[in-house]
């Protein structure tokens, strides 16, 4: 699994797969609910929309996909260019979706005509990857995660200002989620040798003042917050998933 989402009533979680695959998982059973089939290639990201009504999803294919989650139906294809798309992400009132990955820039399209409507390029990126999007749920806050750079930063996706930098990763950013109410930020992080992952781990950031709030070690590939807030979820390199209980 490459990227985990919960659905806004919790009961489903949808799965990221290599296997060109998105996933609907019932929460409570632990059982595949319905594979939805489209990708090309592997699949890299997976979004809910606000209202659990749609399902975004990037992949080595360069495309973006929106799903019907109860139909199978694939409803809308983003052809966004030929680079990879490594993270998608509705805004808070799934208006919007922006999506990025290996052009080192955050695109914005209007979710129900597919429109493109501004190009974000966050400081440091240039033509490096960007791994990690995640949007703020209570406000138009976007968090851009800077693969190479060991960075994340905070963007207004209305207007494409920068807000705030998070405290600096000791790893490149390969996933970002916020927590409900908007005040967490949590990362699944990457330090990698020549031909291999040296350490991995999970980091947690206050999304008012950016600062470290917990780091822990581990392989996450991909992670979620529950929507009540009380779980964070991490997707393993192994195929497993770990469950966190936050209280930082």
């Amino acid at each position: 699994m490459n990227s985990i989402a919960f659905s806004p009533d919790g009961g489903i979680l949808a799965s990221a797969s290599s296997d060109s695959t998105v996933r609907l998982w019932d929460v409570t059973l632990g059982t595949t609910t319905r594979v939805l089939t489209g990708h090309e290639k592997e699949v890299w990201s997976v979004a809910f929309s606000p209202t659990g009504r749609a399902v975004a999803s990037g992949g080595e294919d360069g495309s973006t996909r929106l799903w019907d989650p109860k139909s199978s139906a694939n409803a809308l294809r983003l052809q966004i260019n030929w680079r990879y798309i490594h993270s998608v992400a509705f805004s808070a009132d799934g208006a919007t979706l922006a999506a990025a990955g290996y052009d080192g820039a955050v695109q914005v399209w209007e979710a129900v005509s597919g429109r493109l409507l501004r190009t974000v390029v966050p400081h440091g990126s240039g033509m490096l990857v960007i791994k990690a999007l995640a949007c703020s749920p209570v406000d138009n806050t976007v968090a851009v995660g800077l693969y190479g750079q060991n960075a994340a930063q905070l963007w207004d996706m209305n207007t494409g200002q920068f807000v705030r930098d998070l405290a600096k990763s000791d790893g490149n950013v390969n996933a970002l989620a916020f927590s409900p109410d908007g005040s967490l930020v949590a990362g699944a992080k990457s330090v990698t040798g020549q031909y291999y992952y040296l350490t991995d781990g999970l980091q947690v950031w206050d999304a008012v003042n950016g600062q470290e709030l917990f780091a822990s070690s581990g392989t996450p590939t991909g992670i979620a917050f529950s929507p009540d807030g009380h779980i964070l979820a991490s997707s393993q390199s192994d195929g497993t998933v770990d469950l966190w209980m936050p209280h930082w």
